[in-house]
């Protein structure tokens, strides 16, 4: 009898890990703005960012620019014509992207955020992994003591 219920703990375990990762993925809260702009000599391009986010803003242009309004706690990656830049915000932003040079620059941009409701949310996948895991393990343990003499 030990042994049934066992079981039905393990099985229980696995259906609820897969149910919370399920959700988890299901739900998932990216979004997305893209846009190409042309930015005319010494002007510049705002693009806004919410508030209680993950940030990954990334740039590809034609003429070499300058990136501000980025928080401090960002990582960067650039070469001032493709641009990667990945940050946590806490308030509403605007990132500006300046075009010094002397010649118009267009700019292909990417915007995805996730906001601080559905960074939650990444937890519940682990937490489903870890529920999954642990169900898979109690059921081999089970079979196996269950096996032996």
């Amino acid at each position: 009898m030990k042994r049934r219920a066992e079981i039905i703990i393990a099985i229980t375990l696995i259906i609820l890990g897969v149910s919370l990762a399920a959700y988890s993925l299901a739900s998932a809260n990216f979004r997305t703005i893209s846009g190409n702009e042309i930015i005319p000599p010494e002007g510049n391009l705002k693009v806004p960012y919410p508030a209680d986010s993950q940030v990954i803003l990334s740039l590809n242009t034609t003429e070499p620019i300058n990136v501000s309004g980025i928080p401090h706690n960002g990582e960067s990656d650039n070469d001032s014509v493709n641009y990667v830049l990945c940050f946590f915000s806490s308030e509403d932003g605007t990132a500006e992207i300046h075009n010094d040079a002397n010649i118009s620059a267009t700019v292909f941009y990417n915007l995805e955020y996730s906001t601080s409701s559905s960074v939650g949310k990444e937890f519940l996948l682990i937490g489903g992994v870890v529920f999954t895991a642990l169900g898979v393990i109690l059921a081999i343990v089970t079979y196996a003591k269950g096996r032996s003499p």
